[in-house]
């Protein structure tokens, strides 16, 4: 695993030359885009003053003669079609100016961390994957997206991931619709190198409540993930709740250093952690609210404190790998 030190003379090696070709574009495209935003808020401006004149009637609708209304209402669908045009350009620069940061930015970062990765900025783990775990069998998932696909080996075990968000849609009794957010954040599958005959799932416990209203947590004995399983680790049960379709598979699966090596994986995550062994596959979901690999297009300069977030949560999914000791084949698929 490389480490942050490795990473800071990696960052001096490939980021930090300004005449970069990258970077030269990256400028040329950010400058082009704050040029237009301010453009696009002159006319805003402009748009706000005449609507105030109009309402103080310092300009009187009413008194305006034919052609007079026919040159305000001009100005203004001027206005409208220009503020609409600068805000389009703006978006279109915004997402060359990602695509180019991605190629050349987090590409570099993942093949530091590991030459065997694949990197598919606007692929994604398909929803088929995503349904196979079932981490939420109270919710409809009706749209289903994500992009900063990541698959590979390390070693001998294969891994993917990406950053995914699967909304519910609610209609009110006029049709109106809003949308919830059942998941968002990272979905990790690795390589288990054991088929499975049932399902296992290990969830927080039921002293968390962020995530009540989308999963079924509880020491409840039976459950749409299967039979409460109990365990003799503390530790890992003061942190996590276990359900399974096959309890001595369960237990099977889940070795005293399985379990410690979850509780410390847990923690280094900081933060809560859904997993089902399934299919010879561990199925991992990490909420995190924030877009992770998005350029910052505010940043003159790209920062060696911007790509060591990057690294840091590349770093992290990696770990899961050496985390849980999968490279050391205890089980073989027959």
């Amino acid at each position: 695993m490389k480490t942050i030190d490795e990473f800071k003379n990696f960052f001096h090696y490939q980021f930090n030359d300004a005449n970069a070709p990258f970077v030269i574009e990256l400028n040329s495209l950010r400058k082009n885009y704050y040029r237009k935003l301010f453009i696009a808020l002159g006319f805003l401006l402009i748009g706000i003053v005449l609507i105030a004149l109009v309402s103080v009637e310092t300009i009187n609708y009413d008194t305006l003669g034919d052609t007079e209304r026919v040159v305000l209402i001009s100005i203004f669908v001027i206005i409208v079609t220009a503020m609409i045009y600068f805000f389009v350009s703006m978006g279109k620069e915004y997402n060359k100016y990602r695509a180019i940061f991605k190629e050349n930015v987090i590409r570099k970062i993942i093949y530091f961390i590991s030459p065997d990765l694949n990197y598919e900025p606007t692929n994604y783990i398909p929803i088929t994957d995503f349904k196979t775990a079932n981490f939420f069998p109270n919710n409809h998932i009706s749209r289903y997206r994500g992009d900063d696909n990541v698959s590979g080996k390390l070693d001998k075990t294969s891994i993917r991931f990406s950053e995914l968000h699967a909304e519910e849609e609610n209609k009110d009794s006029k049709g109106n619709s809003t949308w919830t957010t059942i998941f968002k954040g990272l979905f990790i599958i690795v390589d288990f190198n054991k088929n499975f005959n049932g399902k296992t799932y290990v969830l927080p416990d039921n002293n968390n409540k962020s995530f009540k209203k989308f999963f079924i947590f509880g020491e409840k004995r039976n459950t749409a993930f299967g039979e409460l399983v109990k365990l003799e680790s503390i530790d890992f049960e003061k942190v996590f709740a276990v359900y399974s379709t096959d309890q001595i598979e369960a237990r099977y699966i889940l070795s005293t250093s399985l379990m410690e090596r979850l509780v410390n994986f847990r923690g280094k995550a900081d933060s809560n952690i859904f997993i089902c062994f399934a299919n010879s596959q561990i199925y991992i979901a990490i909420p995190i609210l924030k877009d992770l690999f998005e350029p910052r297009i505010s940043k003159k300069e790209i920062s060696f404190e911007q790509l060591s977030d990057y690294f840091s949560i590349l770093s992290l999914v990696i770990s899961i790998v050496d985390e849980l000791n999968l490279n050391t084949r205890l089980w073989t698929k027959e």
